[in-house]
């Protein structure tokens, strides 16, 4: 019980790590951008340590983590992060591969998708970052939707089979829809999203958005089911959108949308405790008034 509470209360810890590692112009600059809105980077093989990014406080899409989201995976392209170069990686004839820094501004439905700003290039001794023009934000705005296999969405992706900036891929017809919301492909440009963060923990994240139509707001963080969402303080319903990533509805207009992660086995372990706990201080309370009870009985004589 005392488990699942630590995991409402503080999900993740941060550490600063400032005090313990060099930091290049690069990454400040990096660092302060993240300060206005957060967003990804893409470290290339050679750029960055593993898991160099989050030393230094960036969210990255790298690494190679054991304890991945099998969906969160298979989007990925296994932990060779496959789909991650998909476009952007060819080959010499020697076989050495090189970055095609030209098809980036083309656009990679994956980095796009993972609000992937930033490529983290190794040039040497020193670190370039390339720009991805293309990244959608950590939210997104959809007047679009269509209901996808997951097992079809990786390939869908790559081959363009639906506008992912402006639809999103739904593993199943979402419990609210809107009559002018299409449900099939190519839809309509989606009309710009304003967004304003006003808090952004690993605990509690919290936006303020004007939705410019009835529509569906993306949110690029993996799909897991021990998040809650809330749209004006109300609970509200959670798709796994694109495969790996979080859908909600939302009705034209301005909103504040929260996410909480919460313990999946809270109810049940409090089903449990709490009455288990009451029986054991009912119990105490038994034995404690009838050895209080057996003390008097012994002492009174004496007296």
């Amino acid at each position: 019980m005392i488990d699942v509470l630590r995991v409402n209360v503080q999900f993740i810890k941060l550490i600063d790590s400032r005090p313990y590692f060099a930091v290049n112009n690069v990454i400040r600059k990096l660092q302060s951008e993240m300060t206005g809105s957060p967003f990804r980077v893409f470290p290339l093989p050679g750029s960055l340590s593993q898991n160099g990014a989050g030393i230094f406080g960036l969210e990255s899409v790298d690494g190679f983590h054991d304890n991945e989201l099998r969906w969160y995976r298979e989007f990925r392209g296994d932990q060779q992060s496959i789909n991650y170069f998909d476009r952007i990686l060819a080959f010499t004839p020697k076989g050495e591969a090189y970055l095609k820094a030209e098809q980036i501004d083309k656009g990679n439905a994956f980095l796009d998708i993972a609000n992937v700003r930033y490529l983290l290039v190794g040039n040497g001794s020193e670190l370039l970052s390339i720009e991805n023009k293309n990244a959608l934000g950590r939210v997104s705005f959809a007047t679009n939707f269509i209901v996808m296999d997951s097992s079809k969405i990786v390939q869908a992706l790559r081959s363009n089979e639906y506008d992912y900036r402006n639809t999103i891929a739904l593993l199943e017809k979402p419990s609210i829809t809107f009559p002018e919301v299409r449900n099939d492909s190519p839809a309509p440009a989606a009309p710009p999203l304003s967004v304003t963060w006003k808090r952004y923990a690993p605990n509690d994240r919290a936006i303020k958005v004007t939705a410019p139509a009835n529509g569906y707001l993306r949110i690029s963080e993996v799909y897991y089911p021990g998040w809650k969402m809330f749209v004006d303080g109300k609970p509200s319903p959670l798709y796994r959108a694109d495969l790996a990533w979080m859908a909600i509805p939302l009705t034209k207009g301005e909103h504040l949308v929260e996410m909480k992660p919460h313990s999946l086995d809270f109810a049940k372990a409090a089903w449990i405790t709490f009455p288990l706990a009451l029986v054991l201080c009912l119990y105490w309370i038994a034995v404690g008034t009838a050895l209080t009870g057996k003390s008097r009985r012994k002492i009174s004589p004496a007296a």
